[in-house]
């Protein structure tokens, strides 16, 4: 064990303060209550009721934010289980800062539960805390108090970034979907119409269909259902388009919609890969935390294929139902799981029809569709097949990808930036922390007493 500075001693950290946990619901928030109400979230609620009036130290006890360290001066009420440090034998933000420092870490391999993790009281009980004489204590307080704050000024410009950035996005989709985007390249070309586009399409399903038959003809399955193509009952989608586009519903170009297998996955199984919602990342598949079913095959209808769409359809988050991914680069087969719906297009770029699933316009009509049953939402293939989109001529299509690619390269490389810049801000509050804590970051007095608890 390190050696600790010159009048410091060491203690555990319920000889330092009271601990206590809430005893409230998450649900006992009130919208306009008086007091703090603390959960286990980032940020706290309000309530009418209090159980400390003190400076105190909050820390979650279970869930994402378990290592997380809040500082509160005032009456406040808590959570069930969140943890509440008060009556402090120390000064309170010298402790504040010490947790900041390494109850994250000491956390890491001390969590309980698979569903929820959580922490007990024995993860505080057990913690020692080194405690610097009570003058030290506050030069220590003091002299972080002024780094703190201008990092947290940094941090506070670096956090407004990402929605900077989501807004920006956002932005270049809306233009793409309006025409917006692509004017000035669509200058003096003549584009084949849409309607050429729309009897292909017709054309191009009753071809795959007809190739479906003849495969289940000579293998001897029971012929396929024909796909449904719902008609345009309402266009009334709330965006301009220019007079060569045209509005149609989804399944108009796209050849079915189908549900994954609901077989069960696992790590430890050895039959074919599945894809879940895990790894549905950034329009994109990730392969990490891949699972596999037991069997070594399943039916065509659960597998995808490159330049299929995969589109979250249950999840307890609205938010997430409708999450999309563009299926490319296979290098073996894979499943798709039940949560998901496969999205076969045809005829027209693939990855426009992604973008377009991205955008306001079509997310809205999937909060409007998504039904919740037991905390769940849910939306169906009838409803996705219905949803309203917007049609450009095939070459503009790709013109229209391309741009966006362009444009969303250059924020991916703000993103990264800013990234680092946020990786270098952490560092630098973890190290000035640590000099604080090992006696290297004020002046020490020898005449200073160590504190006697």
């Amino acid at each position: 064990m390190a050696e600790l500075p010159q009048n410091w001693i060491e203690k555990t950290l319920d000889k330092v303060c009271i601990i206590i946990t809430g005893r409230k619901d998450a649900n006992a928030a009130v919208e306009n209550g008086n007091y703090m109400f603390f959960t286990c979230a980032a940020e706290p609620l309000k309530i009418n009721s209090y159980i400390v009036d003190d400076e105190a130290i909050i820390l979650p006890g279970n869930g994402a934010n378990v290592g997380m360290v809040l500082y509160y001066k005032g009456k406040l009420d808590a959570y069930q289980r969140t943890y509440v440090l008060y009556n402090s034998k120390i000064n309170t933000k010298y402790l504040y800062y010490y947790l900041k420092c390494y109850w994250s870490l000491y956390n890491l391999d001390k969590q309980y539960g698979s569903a929820t993790n959580y922490i007990r009281l024995g993860n505080l009980t057990d913690f020692n805390i080194k405690i610097a004489p009570l003058n030290e204590q506050k030069r220590i307080v003091k002299r972080l108090d002024a780094i703190m704050l201008k990092i947290d000024e940094i941090s506070s410009r670096l956090e407004k970034i990402p929605t900077i950035l989501k807004r920006a996005r956002q932005s270049i989709l809306n233009q793409a979907i309006t025409g917006e985007l692509t004017k000035d390249w669509c200058k003096n070309k003549i584009l084949e119409p849409v309607e050429n586009t729309l009897f292909k399409l017709e054309q191009e399903k009753e071809t795959i269909y007809l190739k479906e038959c003849n495969i289940a003809q000579l293998t001897g399955k029971k012929r396929p259902p024909k796909p449904k193509t719902f008609e345009l009952i309402n266009s009334n989608l709330d965006i301009n388009i220019p007079e060569d586009w045209t509005f149609i519903n989804l399944s108009q170009t796209v050849y079915d919609f189908k549900y994954g297998t609901s077989e069960k996955s696992d790590s430890a199984y050895d039959g074919i890969p599945v894809i879940r919602i895990p790894n549905i990342v950034n329009m994109g598949l990730s392969y990490n935390d891949i699972k596999f079913l037991q069997t070594k095959d399943v039916d065509s209808n659960n597998k995808i294929k490159n330049d299929d769409i995969l589109l979250v359809r249950s999840n307890g988050s609205r938010e997430l139902v409708g999450k999309n991914a563009i299926v490319k680069n296979l290098s073996q087969e894979y499943a798709f799981a039940s949560y998901l719906i496969r999205i076969r297009p045809i005829i027209n770029n693939p990855e426009y029809l992604l973008l377009l699933l991205n955008t306001d316009a079509i997310k809205e009509q999937f909060y409007s569709k998504a039904k919740s049953s037991a905390g769940i939402n849910n939306i169906n293939t009838e409803e996705l097949a219905t949803t309203i989109i917007p049609l450009p001529p095939i070459e503009e299509q790709k013109e229209i990808v391309r741009q966006v690619n362009t444009l969303f390269e250059k924020l991916d490389k703000i993103e990264e930036s800013y990234k680092k810049a946020k990786q270098y801000t952490d560092k630098i509050t973890q190290s000035v922390l640590h000099k604080a804590f090992t006696g290297n970051l004020v002046t020490q007095d020898p005449n200073d007493k160590p504190v006697e608890l």
